[in-house]
């Protein structure tokens, strides 16, 4: 019998109205066993009504205030979660309406290795080439096994998802990170008109 990963996907937020859209693009991609975890930065009564009562599947907690570009509530949320793999998007991100489809292919071609796909920024598709670097990776790429004593840390700097996913790999053999094709999030909101005419044209 073949069995299928769950995925917990961490959604730090500051409460901002696109977080409902965010998690109306995942929800219908979820599993039984999978989870949406919603970490509020502080007091957040408009995210909370956001989630709470929309699904079992997903929940909210709250953490901070802390103003650490979610960081501190991703650190926060790794313990509480429950799936196989983990990964973590932004309130005001886009998910893939292939998303999950799409990891669980890769988790099935390469099982317990962490993954990075690839991401629509405003300047264009990261990452460029295959390196770990400051601006080639980000929050929205990084799906990895919940393994306890494999999970990096996030860093309380702008530049945090660096460094997890630099913390995390340095649990695993050098040649254990698996580079994806496929873009599964658009990052933040696109605020030119033309870059939504080129983001229309995408498969993503």
């Amino acid at each position: 019998m073949v069995t299928t990963s769950s995925v917990s996907i961490l959604i730090p937020t500051i409460a901002r109205p696109t977080l409902s859209r965010l998690i109306r693009e995942i929800q219908p991609q979820l599993s039984t066993e999978d989870e949406i975890l919603v970490i509020g930065d502080g007091p957040s009564p408009g995210a909370r009504a956001m989630v709470e009562g929309r699904d079992p599947r997903v929940r909210y907690h709250e953490h901070g205030p802390t103003k650490t570009w979610g960081h501190s509530q991703r650190n926060f949320a790794m313990p509480l979660a429950k799936g196989d793999y983990l990964m973590t998007i932004d309130d005001d991100d886009r998910f893939s309406s292939k998303g999950l489809a799409t990891i669980r292919k890769a988790v099935a071609e390469e099982p317990g290795r962490p993954l990075l796909f690839r991401l629509i920024h405003d300047k264009g598709i990261i990452w460029e080439d295959r390196a770990v670097r400051c601006g080639n990776v980000g929050t929205q790429m990084i799906v990895t096994p919940n393994t306890p004593g494999r999970l990096g840390v996030w860093g309380n700097r702008y530049e945090g998802d660096f460094d997890f996913i630099v913390s995390t790999l340095a649990a695993y053999p050098k040649d254990a990170l698996v580079w994806r094709e496929e873009i599964l999030a658009l990052r933040g909101v696109a605020k030119n008109p033309a870059w939504n005419e080129r983001i229309a044209k995408w498969e993503w």
